[in-house]
């Protein structure tokens, strides 16, 4: 019998393989249905900034195939990071390395401003990682990461969200009422979240379906 998930993300690639990883099955194992499409078109022909369910369903059980060595999928994240450069006419470096956890992280240093694969809060900074994501799904049996950073991006905004995180909490005890945030992307929603979760006054919660899913900080 089949076996199938639904799955949710702000793009149909998003949704798409969070259910590959769910499945452990790749793109070729399955059939893809979109439930449910809320996007539009934006840069690098991604679809983006919307709401998407799809229901992935393994339609053909193939023999395993052998595991790629990390060597191999390094390589293949170079290049396919260089591609992505070449395309937009931008000129860098990108180097890509194994984290202690076994995932992979890839950073894009730039002779041309790379604000462009940033985007607006980092959106398509997101989109890109994603298109990775998916290299290292195709090439590896188990599930493993890519972390994608342009211009150290990730860790100029950790420290801002961090900062941010603190004056929120602050303000929340002082009205003694919750404090709601704009909209963010899952990695910023993580930092906030991090940020505050040993803070003995407040309490945070997310709230909403992508791309509007938003950090409620409560006091406690």
């Amino acid at each position: 019998m089949d076996r199938s998930v639904e799955a949710q993300g702000e793009t149909t690639e998003q949704a798409v393989e969070s259910a590959l990883a769910e499945l452990g099955a790749t793109r070729d194992q399955v059939k893809v249905e979109v439930l449910e499409e809320q996007e539009k078109v934006g840069f690098l022909g991604l679809k983006r900034s919307g709401n998407v369910r799809v229901r992935v369903s393994v339609v053909e059980e193939v023999e395993e195939a052998e595991e790629v060595d990390d060597a191999e999928i390094e390589a293949e994240l170079t290049e396919t990071a260089e591609r992505i450069l070449e395309m937009m006419g931008l000129e860098g470096r990108v180097t890509v390395a194994k984290t202690e956890e076994g995932d992979f992280r890839v950073d894009m240093i730039g002779e041309d401003d790379l604000g462009i694969l940033i985007g607006r809060h980092g959106q398509t900074l997101e989109a890109v990682q994603v298109l990775l994501g998916a290299v290292v799904n195709r090439m590896s049996h188990a599930r493993r990461r890519v972390i994608l950073d342009v211009e150290e991006y990730r860790r100029r905004r950790t420290e801002e969200l961090e900062g941010l995180a603190e004056r929120v909490a602050r303000k929340a005890v002082s009205r003694g009422e919750p404090v709601v945030l704009r909209p963010m992307t899952p990695f910023e929603r993580k930092v906030v979240h991090m940020a505050l979760h040993d803070n003995p006054d407040v309490e945070t919660y997310s709230e909403g379906e992508e791309p509007y899913r938003r950090i409620t900080v409560e006091p406690k």
